[in-house]
C-alpha cells in the first residue's frame, strides 16, 4: 500500500461495514510514532459521550443512574422531576469521589443479570437503580433509561419524563 494522505483516499459511497476500520490520530500520545491508531465502525458507533473525572457523591457506584446536584453527580430516583433529571450511568470511579458518566450508547460490561427482553426505567424505590416496572405512585416519574444489549451491557437511550397523576 502506498502512502497517501487521508484526504486522497477514495470516498465511500455506501454505508460502511461494522468491521471496517477508521483511522484515528491520538493526540494524547506524546510520541508521533504512537499517535496513529484504528477503531472499527462497530466500536466507534457503540461509544457514547463520557463525562470524565467529575465530582460525584461517595455513595455512587458503578452502574448507578445519576443526575447532577450542585456540580456533583448523585444517584437519581424517580420520586420527583428534580430527583429524576437523569444525565447518564456511572461506568467507572477513578476515586471514591470522582466518576466517569456515560450519557448514551452502549456501556461496557458493568452490569449482571440484565434481561434483553425488557425496557428499563429509573426506579422510584431504590436510588440509582434500574427497574422494568413503571412507578405507579402519584407524583412519581416514569423515565425510560434504555435497553439491555446483553446480560452485562446496556444501551443508554434516556427518554422523556412523565409524571404520574
Amino acid at each position: 500500500m502506498t502512502n497517501k494522505k487521508i484526504t486522497q483516499f477514495t470516498e465511500l459511497n455506501e454505508a460502511p461495514s461494522l468491521s471496517d476500520v477508521l483511522p484515528i490520530v491520538d493526540l494524547s500520545e506524546g510520541l508521533p510514532a504512537n499517535q496513529n491508531k484504528k477503531i472499527t465502525v462497530a466500536n466507534f458507533l457503540s461509544l457514547g459521550v463520557i463525562i470524565s473525572n467529575t465530582a460525584c457523591d461517595a455513595s455512587v457506584s458503578v452502574g448507578d443512574i445519576v443526575r447532577v446536584d450542585s456540580a456533583t453527580f448523585v444517584k437519581a430516583i424517580a420520586t420527583s422531576e428534580i430527583n429524576s433529571n437523569v444525565i447518564g450511568i456511572c461506568i467507572s470511579k477513578p476515586t471514591s469521589i470522582t466518576c466517569n458518566v456515560q450519557t448514551h450508547g452502549l456501556t461496557p460490561a458493568i452490569f449482571s443479570g440484565l434481561d434483553v427482553t425488557k425496557n428499563y426505567l429509573l426506579s422510584d424505590s431504590v436510588s440509582g437503580a434500574l427497574t422494568y416496572t413503571a412507578p405507579t405512585a402519584s407524583g412519581s416519574i416514569v423515565i425510560p433509561i434504555g435497553r439491555a444489549y446483553s446480560a452485562t451491557r446496556f444501551v443508554i437511550i434516556i427518554g422523556q419524563q412523565l409524571e404520574r397523576a
